[in-house]
């Protein structure tokens, strides 16, 4: 499939999920997020979600990485819509946070991290594919982000959704996944 008809389908397919499958589901990914190995991280990147389009709650991943993983920093991205690009920015507290005009929440302080101290990143997506190939809004703001950071930065993807076969129309720009993380199983591509 082209990834504009993967958009379409699954923007609509997580549209369709009632809130409580969509608590259900959370709380299934958080199950497999806790398998992970965090042994050798000391800095996650991790996405907020956007309520109004249905987006998995990372909120309860930062909380499970404060409470069982303190030492490891958290960086939480702060987007400049006018030129689509994005930084990390050091997460403090949930007050710190707003929602910006697209409702986004972001951080109101700036303390920004070089990106090559990111050693995972949790990535937002719409759908995902056998390969590790992924389907997000279509900005690029990940893809172009990913390419400043360190090239082992292990990077996840979060979907509600088992993968397509393949996403046909990918190219050199696109980031592949290292994994995604189903509210069924992890899946591993050998990236």
């Amino acid at each position: 499939m082209l990834k504009s008809q993967v958009r379409t389908i699954y923007l609509e397919k997580r549209k369709n999920i009632s809130s409580e499958e969509k608590l259900k589901l959370d709380d299934a990914i958080l199950t497999e997020f806790k398998k992970l190995d965090f042994s050798l991280v000391k800095c996650i990147h991790l996405f907020l979600p956007i309520l109004q389009k249905q987006e998995f709650n990372t909120i309860i991943l930062l909380d499970f990485i404060r409470a069982t993983y303190p030492h490891i920093e958290i960086v939480i991205p702060k987007t400049n819509m006018e030129n689509e690009t994005m930084e990390g920015v050091r997460f403090t507290t949930l007050s710190d946070l707003v929602k910006n005009k697209w409702g986004i929440l972001e951080p109101i302080s700036h303390e920004t991290i070089d990106p090559q101290m990111i050693d995972l990143m949790i990535i937002p997506l719409l759908a995902f594919d056998q390969q590790g190939n992924r389907v997000g809004y279509g900005k690029g703001f990940y893809d172009r982000y990913l390419t400043k950071c360190k090239k082992d930065v292990i990077k996840i993807g979060i979907s509600y959704f088992e993968p397509v076969m393949a996403i046909s129309d990918c190219n050199e720009q696109d980031q592949k996944l290292t994994m995604c993380i189903s509210p069924t199983q992890n899946y591993f591509f050998g990236v």
